[in-house]
């Protein structure tokens, strides 16, 4: 496994719909950025109440938005020619800015609580041949002052692949999936890049993380059941607890901004997005849309 991505093709029916582009009251997320291809190529969203607006039109594609500590500011990959770098813009679509401007493949991002600094994956290719992405070609975790530029990276991980970080909420840790025991599982390691701990620690598929946002739990995907679900376990990896209990595989879990609900991703045709209470309970659907992130 290389450049990390995931997806299954499958068809949905839940119950408890509110409609495409709605956002109900108490899900808990006042604004929703997701990225969605429904006008042709993909682009950033951001769902307010009712109605979503789009925010880039870069003639790329746009994808994994990440909102700033403040609120006012999203982080997303733009992939073109093959190739990922990450920018950031304001929450209304303008004042958008390079981040990285590299031959690697940036993808996943997030940032810091303190919003100073970024985590992300990138390709790191180990035969200095960025034309062929080959078996040489490992996905690692990364940090960076946030710039623009971004300032010099500091690599977190080696090895098997390892990838999608998200930073802790006390900014403590970072927790990211990753191939190194031969498995996919869901690890955390410190922001200097030591004490790397698997938490999962389960022969099944574990990947995905995403932290609640008070650190007490992280959500994940597994297959431990037989087909990927939404679970939660306690940030110290005890205590998985199934969440989501659908006929259909699930995906791309993420916190709404006062924890009482995961959004996240079943993949259709449209891919839609969904939110259910953190505890368990009725599906809503949210949006058309794949990736996706609560207003802080």
């Amino acid at each position: 496994m290389r450049a990390v991505t995931f997806g299954v093709v499958l068809v949905v029916m839940l119950a408890g719909c509110s409609g495409p582009d709605s956002l109900p009251a108490d899900v808990g997320c006042d604004g929703l950025a997701y990225a969605s291809p429904r006008g042709g190529d993909w682009d950033v969203y951001l769902l307010e109440g009712e109605g979503s607006t789009r925010l880039t039109e870069g003639g790329g594609n746009e994808v994994n938005p990440t909102w700033s500590p403040s609120g006012d500011r999203i982080l997303f990959t733009s992939i073109s020619d093959g190739n990922g770098d990450l920018y950031v813009m304001a929450d209304d679509g303008s004042d958008v800015v390079a981040l990285t401007s590299t031959p690697e493949f940036e993808s996943s991002s997030d940032w810091s609580p303190d919003g100073s600094t970024v985590v992300f994956d990138r390709v790191v290719d180990d035969d200095d041949d960025l034309t062929d992405i080959d078996e040489t070609d490992f996905t690692q975790v990364f940090v960076a002052p946030l710039g623009p530029p971004l300032g010099e990276a500091v690599q977190l991980t080696t090895g098997e692949p390892n990838a999608k970080p998200k930073w802790s909420p006390d900014g403590s840790q970072v927790v990211f999936l990753s191939w190194r025991d031969g498995n996919a599982e869901v690890y955390v390691v410190d922001e200097d890049g030591s004490h790397q701990v698997n938490l999962t620690n389960d022969p099944a598929y574990d990947v995905l993380p995403s932290w609640s946002p008070d650190g007490s739990e992280i959500a994940f995907v597994s297959d431990r059941d037989g087909h990927r679900q939404i679970y939660v376990m306690d940030a110290d990896g005890s205590h998985p607890t199934r969440v989501t209990d659908l006929p259909e595989s699930t995906t791309n879990p993420g916190w709404s901004s006062d924890g009482s609900h995961i959004l996240f991703t079943v993949e259709e045709d449209p891919s839609l997005i969904y939110a259910i209470p953190s505890t368990g309970g009725e599906v809503v659907e949210i949006t058309e849309g794949f990736t996706h992130d609560c207003r802080p």
